[in-house]
């Protein structure tokens, strides 16, 4: 039922498509860029042949100001929020289901987390 690599692959192509500077759990770049994002993801069960995820993105900025990350939030919740994205394999919703700044214990590296929940109709159920 569930295609964890073909969802893996999907949001990887969503995302930087939004950001380029995008890294599945860690960024592992030998020189780092900013602003970039990282993501991970889980799931749970709804019914039957659906699936929900929770996509956290981490937004990372190095200066004094907030306006990049900012802009990059916006970017990712104007781009994502009620999305859909039909596949061969599934129907994705995403909507936003919130934001929150998250120390660093360093006053240049700012950092946000942004969660989106994405319901997902995998279309061929029956394997």
């Amino acid at each position: 039922m569930a295609d964890l690599t073909h969802f893996s692959k999907e949001i990887y192509k969503l995302l930087t498509s939004i950001h380029a500077d995008s890294h599945q759990e860690v960024n592992q770049a030998e020189e780092v860029v900013y602003p970039y994002l990282t993501y991970t993801y889980s799931s749970e069960a709804i019914e039957f042949g659906s699936e929900g995820f929770y996509l956290d993105i981490d937004l990372f900025m190095r200066g004094s100001s907030f306006s990049p990350l900012t802009a990059l939030e916006n970017k990712l919740k104007n781009s994502l929020d009620r999305h859909l994205v039909m596949t061969d394999v599934a129907l994705f919703r995403f909507r936003f289901n919130g934001s929150t700044p998250i120390p660093t214990q360093d006053n240049d590296l700012k950092r946000r987390n942004i969660r989106f929940y994405i319901k997902t109709d995998w279309r061929d159920i029956n394997g």
